[in-house]
C-alpha cells in the first residue's frame, strides 16, 4: 500500500467515525432532554439544559451547528466519484451523488436552500467531464475556492495543532 492509498483509506474511515459518533450523540442529546421534562425545579432544569447542550462540545468545532442532514450531503459531496475510474461511471456518480444531496434537502426544513447549493460545484464537474475543462489560467487560479473536503481537512488540521 502507498502512502496515497493510506490517505485515501484513513480519510473515509475518519469520516465514518465521526458520522457515527456525530449520530450516538445527538440521539443521547434527544433522550438526555427527555428527561429534562422531570425535573421538578425551572432552575434544575435550565441547568440541566445547560449540561446537555455542552455534550456537542467533543464534536471538531467544524462540526458543531450542522444537521445530520447537512453533514451527509457533505459527505455525499466528497465521495461522489470514490471507486469511478470512467467518463460514464463518474456521470452516473455525480447524478447518484445530486440525487442523494436533493432527497437530504427535501427532508432538511430550514436549510433545504443551502443544501441544495451544495451542488452547484457537481454541475461544474459534469460540465467538465462533458465537455471538457477550461485550461487552468492565473485568472482561474486566482479565482480558485478550495472544495468542502479541501476545506474540512484544512480546518481539521488546524484544529489539531499540525
Amino acid at each position: 500500500m502507498d502512502l496515497e492509498t493510506f490517505r485515501k483509506q484513513f480519510q473515509a474511515r475518519r469520516w465514518l467515525l465521526i458520522d457515527q459518533v456525530v449520530d450516538v450523540l445527538v440521539e443521547a442529546q434527544e433522550d438526555v432532554y427527555g428527561l429534562i421534562s422531570e425535573l421538578a425545579d425551572q432552575n434544575d432544569k435550565r441547568a440541566a439544559t445547560v449540561m446537555v447542550e455542552e455534550m456537542a462540545d467533543v464534536l471538531p468545532p467544524f462540526l458543531e451547528g450542522r444537521s445530520r442532514a447537512r453533514r451527509l450531503a457533505e459527505q455525499a459531496l466528497q465521495k461522489w466519484c470514490e471507486g469511478a475510474r470512467g467518463r460514464d461511471e463518474k456521470l452516473a456518480a455525480l447524478a447518484q451523488a445530486r440525487a442523494t444531496i436533493w432527497q437530504l434537502a427535501d427532508e432538511a426544513g430550514d436549510e433545504e436552500v443551502s443544501i441544495r447549493a451544495m451542488t452547484r460545484s457537481l454541475d461544474c464537474e459534469e460540465r467538465e467531464l462533458e465537455y471538457g475543462g477550461a485550461p487552468w489560467s492565473e485568472e482561474i487560479a486566482e479565482r480558485y475556492q478550495p472544495t468542502v473536503q479541501e476545506r474540512n481537512e484544512q480546518e481539521l488540521w488546524r484544529t489539531a495543532g499540525v
